[in-house]
């Protein structure tokens, strides 16, 4: 199993995983610095030019979106791996993991392949 579709998708939603907490922890450390800002006496201006905030917020976002993409792909795969490795048919996939049929299917059909 060296070359294990799933257990890449699983690595690629830990990457993710870290990849937001670290953001995460560098917008709260931007919130920290405009609460500091503020308690001196910034105007939001001053806030705005100073702080890293606004870049945090977007990074926070975008290692969101990241985590989401590969938690997608991760369902993906598993759906892929219960049909086609396991033999289980898509209405029985669905009913296992209590989604439609339509959802297991599009993500059956679609989902995660690179």
């Amino acid at each position: 199993m060296r070359h294990d579709p799933l257990a890449r998708r699983l690595a690629d939603i830990e990457d993710a995983r870290l990849a937001l907490v670290h953001e995460l922890e560098a917008l709260g450390k931007a919130v920290t610095l405009n609460r500091e800002l503020r308690q001196r006496g910034a105007t939001v201006t001053e806030i705005f030019r100073e702080s890293p905030g606004p870049a945090a917020r977007r990074s926070v976002r975008q290692a969101w979106n990241q985590l989401n993409e590969a938690l997608h792909a991760y369902r993906a795969e598993a759906v892929r791996c219960l049909v086609e490795e396991e033999g289980l048919s898509i209405a029985e996939v669905a009913r296992r993991t209590g989604n439609a049929r339509q959802v297991i299917s599009r993500l059956y059909q679609g989902g995660g392949r690179d």
